[in-house]
């Protein structure tokens, strides 16, 4: 018996079906345009190779799906960055970021360097003291104290000290020296006549602040007045409190030495910040 052909619009609709049909017999050319959605995909079908170059733009990321890991280096240039998009927290700087600190050029978080002025201490008195004592260093009433706020900090004293010489002979003189709990740090050694300098060691004996000198006794003015101003920096080396004053003693015995003599005398005391 001969085959009859039978034709597309004699099919009854639906009649074929997968029982129907050899495997790998439907191709894409098969396919009405339009007709694959993702619905007819399996899971993780479509990979690199299923994906045309330059096919998936942004608006197919889901939301919070472009991590680090997939950034290349370098990536990131400024013109990516929303403007204040960068703070402290996302530094990388070592140390701690602060109201006192710097974010240095190393990439960290240091203070200042030394000189910041950490206290100042100020006092004056018009209280007088005298001495005629030569082998004895008399409190001249400027005296204060200061806590250091850090061992490694400086002190910066600068006093100005009223000092009144009477009974003078062939010559007058007297020396001043800073102390600071007993231990004398700095005083005033010889220099021309009518002035002074500083110098360092443990003995002051011999040394003057002041000195006036003028031929014989026949003097007519055997007094003389004035003010010594003197600057000391130092490193205590503690972190306690410290007692600062400012002491005197005549240049040889029987000479009066006057201090605050009917005037004021001041003494001012900075901390310094101080980095080694």
């Amino acid at each position: 018996m001969a085959l009859t052909q039978i034709k597309a619009d004699a099919l009854t609709a639906d009649l074929i079906d997968e029982t129907k049909l050899a495997d790998n017999s439907i191709d894409s050319e098969h396919y009405n345009d339009g007709s694959i959605d993702h619905a007819h995909l399996a899971n993780d079908a479509v990979d690199g190779d299923n994906i045309a170059d330059n096919s998936i733009n942004s608006e197919h990321y889901v939301d919070g799906s472009i991590d680090t890991a997939h950034i290349a280096n370098d990536q990131i240039t400024n013109a990516l960055m929303a403007d204040d998009a960068i703070g402290v927290a996302q530094l990388s700087a070592t140390g701690t970021a602060s109201s006192s600190t710097f974010l240095r050029g190393d990439n960290a978080w240091a203070a200042a360097g030394g000189g910041k002025l950490v206290k100042v201490e100020h006092m004056s008195t018009t209280s007088s003291a005298s001495s005629t004592d030569y082998d004895t260093w008399t409190d001249t009433n400027l005296t204060d104290t200061i806590t250091m706020a850090s061992a490694t900090n400086r002190l910066l004293v600068i006093a100005s000290l009223h000092c009144f010489l009477t009974d003078g002979t062939t010559y007058d003189y007297a020396s001043i020296r800073m102390n600071n709990l007993g231990t004398q740090l700095h005083w005033s050694t010889a220099g021309g006549a009518g002035g002074g300098h500083e110098a360092d060691g443990a003995d002051a004996s011999g040394h003057y602040a002041f000195r006036l000198n003028w031929d014989g006794t026949s003097w007519p003015h055997k007094d003389m007045g004035g003010y010594l101003v003197r600057t000391y920096l130092i490193d205590p080396d503690t972190a306690d409190e410290l007692t600062v004053k400012i002491q005197m003693r005549p240049g040889r015995d029987n000479m009066d030495v006057h201090t605050s003599y009917g005037a004021r005398s001041t003494m001012t005391i900075m901390e310094i910040e101080y980095a080694s």
